[in-house]
């Protein structure tokens, strides 16, 4: 992965003035990956809308990171249904 693809998590959380030990949670719950380049974790920027929307959930909503996980799981189910749903209609198509 190149590096200028890259965000420090240092950086984003003073951007976003968050602690640390958010993110640390965020990544022990497997809701976002972090990546460690000598000693320094970095996140990647190409997922940061994911963890913007994971910020402003727990910052601006309050919601802890088991709520924060069980939204994130419900909208991933949503959006899997709904590129099904988009497949089968495509496919209904060809028949009519």
């Amino acid at each position: 992965m190149q590096q200028d693809n890259l965000i420090l998590v240092s950086r984003y959380c003073s951007l976003h003035d968050l602690d640390q030990g958010f993110i640390t949670e965020l990544y022990r719950y497997e809701l976002i990956e972090i990546i460690t380049i000598e000693q320094e974790d970095y996140l990647d920027m190409n997922r940061l809308n994911e963890l913007e929307r994971i910020t402003r959930l727990h910052h601006d909503l309050g919601i802890n990171i088991e709520g924060i996980e069980a939204i994130v799981h419900l909208l991933d189910k949503m959006e899997q249904l709904n590129r099904q749903m988009l497949t089968l209609r495509q496919r209904l198509k060809q028949y009519e």
